[in-house]
């Protein structure tokens, strides 16, 4: 497994994406529903400068397929109909200005749990090549549960409540559960855990 680097850029992500009562237990798949983001959420940090957050991204999306949201997605989110049908740009647009946000010299992508594949699963959705400019990706969730520093799987915006870190970014919001990651990572690291 992976392990945070010691040194360079690294770019913290989250996404949010539509969701149906009972969708995460039956593995983000049914007939005719896909995990399509409406949010994505990044910061970028200095792993030579503790951790420091030096940029921030985020965008919504208006999804394809399943244009109108759920009552589940937008109580969740508090992301609106409104918000991603007056706000949100396409899938495509929002890749590229993710790509275009990544630094040239990240070396290395973290996000809590299965962003990547939702990432990809959206450029498959909407016909797209998945970038092979990304730096190599980190499951931070993966990590915290390998070496034992998290007993069970919780929710990113859970993560410095856990970890007794204050912390006051709202839940299932891109950008805040970006920063709550790094909140974590940059206490870890300043423990010499990760």
């Amino acid at each position: 497994m992976s392990v945070i680097p010691a040194h360079g850029k690294i770019v913290v992500y989250d996404t949010e994406f539509t969701s149906w009562e009972g969708f995460m237990e039956k593995g983000f798949k049914d007939i005719d529903r896909y995990p399509e983001i409406i949010q994505l959420g990044a910061i970028t940090i200095d792993v030579d400068n503790d951790m420091l957050e030096l940029d921030a991204f985020k965008t919504l999306i208006r999804p394809k397929v399943n244009p109108k949201l759920s009552n589940y997605i937008k109580n969740l989110t508090h992301i609106s109909q409104n918000d991603v049908d007056e706000h949100g740009i396409s899938f495509g647009d929002a890749l590229n200005a993710f790509l275009n946000f990544v630094p040239n010299d990240a070396v290395a992508m973290v996000c809590y749990g299965r962003d990547g594949q939702i990432l990809e699963i959206n450029c498959k959705l909407h016909g797209l090549e998945m970038p092979s400019v990304l730096p190599p990706e980190i499951n931070f969730k993966a990590l915290l549960l390998s070496e034992a520093l998290l007993e069970k799987p919780a929710f990113s915006s859970l993560l410095p409540g856990i970890f007794g870190i204050p912390y006051s970014g709202a839940a299932h919001n891109a950008l805040d559960d970006a920063r709550a990651i790094a909140v974590v990572l940059r206490e870890l690291r300043r423990q010499n855990k990760i």
